[in-house]
């Protein structure tokens, strides 16, 4: 199921036009530098669902909406175009296989200096979406008791293993 959505000011202009499935309708953050500072200019902002349908359909009615409200709108773009992946690196798009081999060569051979590594280092100590959160003596005995009352069949195991030493064989494959 996709959406496209419209970012509003509390007064109902709209700012924003967007299209995504349930994970990206949710988040509010953006890349968008304009998108990010009228959010923080009207707290109050909202977001209103204008279509829910399938990808193709949903493609449409964003080039609609971005061009209906081309002249007072945010977008950096005509619409219709992304990827229907989930939030992350090229939200989730598939690189193809050429572009990967460009990039490997243009890496080949280079190392960063001791500074970056550190820096890598530092940057990826504990966990990167809940860094500094500390979870309550409550959610630690929680999760420990949902862990220790997880039932662990060998049919389990065994699927663990196996992919386990696939991941393994494809590593020393590369």
């Amino acid at each position: 199921m996709f959406f496209v959505y419209v970012d509003c000011k509390p007064d109902g202009t709209p700012f924003y036009v967007g299209k995504g499935n349930a994970i990206r309708i949710n988040r509010k953050s953006r890349a968008n530098l304009h998108h990010i500072n009228i959010c923080a200019k009207y707290p109050d902002w909202y977001r209103g669902l204008a279509f829910m349908g399938n990808e193709q359909d949903a493609f449409s009615k964003e080039i609609e909406l971005i061009s209906k409200y081309r002249e007072i709108i945010v977008n950096r773009t005509n619409g219709g175009e992304g990827s229907s992946g989930h939030v992350g690196w090229c939200s989730g798009k598939q690189l193809p296989l050429e572009t990967k081999q460009k990039i490997s060569k243009s890496l080949t051979g280079k190392t960063a200096s001791n500074l970056t590594k550190q820096k890598m280092s530092d940057s990826s100590k504990g966990n990167s979406r809940a860094k500094g959160y500390k979870h309550t003596k409550e959610a630690l005995i929680k999760m420990s008791i949902a862990s220790k009352n997880h039932i662990r069949t060998s049919e389990w195991k065994q699927k663990i293993a196996e992919s386990v030493k696939a991941n393994w064989d494809k590593r020393k494959q590369s």
